[in-house]
């Protein structure tokens, strides 16, 4: 330890043993004191590495999440090889070894190019944004150990661990962190200090506050007003989180390890759609204080440059390497103005400096390709054990940041919502279009909100309405509803999905068994591991048959009738039942297995189906799914038989042209291997759906077809025809939107 930082750690001793402890700020004394010497190592930083060399790995990733806490497997990643050497003051040099990508959605290839340095090379500054200099968020948040921090953060220490290496046990103890105040921006979040040296072993916060990702365009209060409003609206969409983490390196020195970006964006309007990703940059190999100088091949230029050589590229800057200079004692003694704060602190956000120099050198792209140094094969899942931690300090976080105002973490306010992206637009054969509003309604239990919406039904001249408690938490999702809707009974139906609404629109094709339910359904959704769902529900409610009022727009401007073929009827009367559902989604194949029981009317059926989906078969010529169902009961209890032909059984047929207490069918997709995001497929679907004790007298089922695919089925647009049973049917066009659930 340097004579600065033991200076520091007096000073911190004296000043938090003089005041009293401030219960406002510090939760206790032990709090204060163990803050104050972590203030005191972060004002004198560790100047006993002086330079380090280490090999770097990036793997930036996304996903599609049914709800805000799912858990699916990546869509897409990238990874990248790097080595980096750094010495004081802030020298830093970036060398780009290889690149390597890979995705589920066909034409999907996630790329990225860095002209300035996106992780932390040593230690935080006094002010924080994330991908090194760049102005995310716009407005850079104090760090809670920066001078004058305690003028914005409360502390409160917590639980305590003890690590051993080589011998040394360091105990480590979690300080929690939030704002005392909504205006500004901040982080809120854990900090994991070395009890004995105030050092930073892991620290994990989230953006948070009014003023995180806008900044007035004039002086005026309007124009301060306006750009509050904006940032909390990107608050509602963005959830930005890091997770930074340091390794002790030769029983000495903390070190970067583990450094993540992770975050979500959502649809305002619902809660069954977001987009997780997350950025994540480990360190390995270290080699410290070796005494070896970084080496520039590039000029110093005034700013931030980029030259080509070979096809490769050199990314360089002085002055501004990357981040933060050492902020004065008093430089957050007030509260920082969005305009005077960025100007001073325009180098002096993100990481340890004092001035330094950094360039990126990247290869050409062949030879990003063609390196061999990767020492394991890409996955979309990664490291399982990484997974599970980051996991649970997102949760962590979670459940601090629920605990601050609204306004400072985006959680909605009472105001104009559907709980669900299907609620703002339905179209179906048995109401036609319908008009519907929606409200939303906090109320005080964590991660909860109340949902109500009203529809009416052009069509049928019926108005439905829904009332919904729906907590959305790490741990999953509950759902308690009280209403008066239209239900699917099919498990391979998909009636009441914003996807089906489109294709009845446009095509005058619906996919839906329906039925008209008065009562309560209960559901709890929860992940079992990347890409594994588990859905437990359950039902009382009075069911009745509904019949086909619509009339498809779209068909009859070209001619044809647009009536839709007629629902089934159902035994009508008060039904009550469980449903279990499992849903896996791997890279190569994804499953679903649905078990219900139901008793309507005094009559008990059971029903159990399965889909399994192989992804890519034949070199990746072909895809196959089968689809198999049976039901006990269905004879007395119709709402639980199994419906052949559609887009999910057999295509070239109206949904519902078989149907019956057994049902199989198979669909083979064709197409030539690419990256392309736009693929001609070709398609042939065989199945048969009946009563099992006359299966072999059931229809047998058989259509073929040729489609456009957008983004691996993303969206799609087919044109199939029935082989066997075709009197009647001709020439069909569907569009498929998969991700519009």
């Amino acid at each position: 330890m340097g004579p600065a930082f033991l200076h520091s750690l007096r000073f911190a001793a004296v000043i938090a043993g003089t005041f009293p402890t401030d219960t406002f700020t510090f939760a206790d004394r032990a709090t204060q004191e163990l803050v104050a010497r972590a203030a005191a190592r972060h004002i004198a930083q560790d100047s006993s590495v002086h330079d380090y060399e280490a090999k770097l790995r990036y793997r930036l990733s996304f996903g599609f999440a049914r709800r805000k806490w799912g858990d699916p497997l990546p869509v897409a990643v990238e990874e990248q090889d790097a080595t980096i050497a750094w010495q004081l003051p802030n020298d830093l040099r970036v060398d780009l070894l290889g690149r390597r990508s890979v995705s589920q959605l066909q034409g999907v290839d996630l790329s990225s190019t860095f002209s300035q340095p996106w992780f932390v090379p040593r230690t935080l500054g006094d002010s924080i944004r994330v991908f090194g200099t760049n102005h995310v968020p716009s407005r850079a948040a104090p760090h809670p150990l920066a001078p004058g921090a305690d003028r914005y953060y409360r502390y409160a220490a917590g639980d305590s661990i003890v690590i051993v290496s080589g011998g040394h046990r360091v105990t480590i103890q979690s300080v929690t962190v939030t704002p005392k105040h909504a205006d500004g921006s901040f982080v809120a979040g854990r900090l994991w200090l070395d009890v004995v040296t105030g050092e930073v072993a892991r620290f994990t916060f989230r953006f948070v506050g009014t003023e995180l990702w806008a900044e007035p365009d004039g002086q005026t209060a309007k124009d301060s007003a306006s750009a509050r409003r904006n940032s909390i609206s990107v608050n509602r969409i963005l959830e930005l989180n890091a997770d930074l983490e340091y390794a002790l390196q030769n029983n000495r020195y903390w070190m970067p390890y583990r450094q993540v970006i992770a975050g979500k964006v959502s649809v305002p309007l619902g809660i069954d759609f977001a987009v997780p990703f997350e950025a994540r940059t480990t360190f390995d190999d270290y080699e410290i204080n070796q005494g070896r100088a970084v080496v520039f091949d590039a000029p110093f230029p005034r700013d931030s440059t980029a030259r080509r050589r070979n096809g490769g590229q050199i990314f360089a800057a002085r002055g501004r390497s990357p981040g933060a200079n050492r902020a004065s004692g008093d430089s957050l003694r007030r509260r920082p103005d969005s305009a005077s704060f960025r100007s001073r602190f325009r180098d002096r956000t993100g990481y340890l400096a004092a001035g330094g120099r950094f360039e990126i050198h990247r290869p050409p792209a062949d030879s990003m390709r063609n390196y061999k140094g990767w020492g394991d094969s890409l996955v979309l899942a990664g490291s399982d054990e990484d997974h599970r931690r980051l996991r649970q300090a997102m949760a962590d976080l979670a459940r601090i940041s629920e605990t601050l105002p609204p306004e400072m973490t985006g959680r909605p306010r009472f105001g104009l919502a559907w709980e669900r992206l299907s609620d703002l637009f339905r179209y179906n054969r048995v109401e036609g279009t319908t008009l519907s509003g929606g409200v939303r309604l906090p109320v005080a239990i964590p991660f909860t909100t109340l949902y109500g919406t009203a529809r009416f039904g052009l069509a049928d001249q019926r108005v439905m309405a829904r009332l919904s408690a729906v907590r959305d938490a790490p741990g999953g999702q509950w759902i308690v509803a009280i209403s008066r809707d239209l239900q699917d009974a099919d498990p391979f139906a998909e009636g009441l999905t914003f996807g089906n609404s489109l294709r009845g629109t446009f095509t005058g094709h619906d996919d839906g068994a329906y039925l008209l339910a008065q009562g309560a359904r209960v559901s709890f959704e929860t992940s079992a591991g990347r890409g594994n769902e588990v859905t437990i529900a359950g039902r009382a409610e009075d069911e009745e048959s509904v019949s086909s009022e619509a009339r498809a727009f779209i068909p009859r401007i070209s001619g044809a009738d647009g009536y839709f073929p007629a629902t089934d009827p159902i035994r009508n009367g008060f039904a009550v039942g469980p449903t279990v559902r499992l849903d896996h989604a791997g890279p190569g194949t994804s499953w679903m297995l649905d078990a219900e029981g139901l008793d309507a009317d005094g009559a008990f059926a059971g029903r159990l189906a399965g889909q399994l989906r192989f992804k890519r078969l034949a070199s990746g010529w072909m895809t196959a799914r089968l689809s198999m169902g049976v039901a006990a009961g269905a004879d007395l209890v119709p709402q639980l038989e199994l419906h052949a032909g559609g887009l999910n059984t057999v295509r070239g047929y109206d949904f519902d042209v078989a149907r019956g207490d057994a049902l199989w069918a198979t669909q083979f997709d064709v197409s030539r291997p690419s990256r392309s995001a736009v693929k001609l497929v070709g398609f042939f679907d065989m199945g048969q759906g009946g009563m099992i004790g006359d299966f072999g007298m059931a229809p047998f089922l058989s259509g073929t077809g040729i489609g456009v695919s957008i983004l691996g089925g993303f969206v799609r647009a087919d044109l199939s025809h029935p082989i066997t049973n075709t009197a009647g049917r001709g020439l069909r066009f569907d569009l498929v939107f998969g991700g519009a659930r």
